[in-house]
């Protein structure tokens, strides 16, 4: 609208000094939105929508660069505060207290039953810290991004 009008090369008339200058960018683009409001509720309108449209863009590099989707970031953050309440345990393995030696144990499942397996001893261990829980799929902020832009090939 500005080159449209002709006010790329408009002169301004400067009453306290008495002479004339070229029309500067942004007087001419209050001019145009003081005569064309439709323009000027449009180039609001896209102002907000970028500032919201880039908002969401800096967050998705965020948890790109976390190695996370939208979707994880919300069960992750149920998983904290489970964590916090102290509901979250997991299952560690525990060392036999038994005498029986490896080897003995070794002998009697040859002996009498080939398919059968060693019990593993485990327990319940409560989870103190979120900083336990492991993401195995981050591999660091950069190496996050690197996977998003080039990933690898997989034939």
């Amino acid at each position: 609208m500005i080159i449209e009008w002709g006010l790329d090369t408009a002169l301004v008339y400067n009453s306290n000094t008495g002479e004339k200058s070229v029309v500067t960018f942004r007087r001419a683009f209050l001019y145009v939105l003081h005569n064309d409001r439709i323009i000027g509720a449009i180039g609001i309108l896209a102002a907000v929508v970028s500032v919201v449209v880039f908002i969401f863009l800096i967050y998705q590099l965020y948890l790109a660069g976390r190695g996370i989707t939208t979707n994880e970031a919300f069960k992750w953050e149920l998983v904290e505060e489970s964590v916090n309440r102290g509901d979250l345990f997991k299952i560690v393995p525990v060392k036999p207290t038994s005498t029986t030696t490896a080897l003995e144990e070794k002998n009697y499942l040859k002996r009498y039953n080939k398919n059968t397996k060693k019990e593993e001893h485990v327990q319940e261990k409560k989870i103190e810290s979120f900083q336990e829980i492991e993401n195995i799929y981050d591999k660091g902020f950069l190496g996050n991004l690197k996977e998003v832009f080039f990933p690898p090939n997989l034939a």
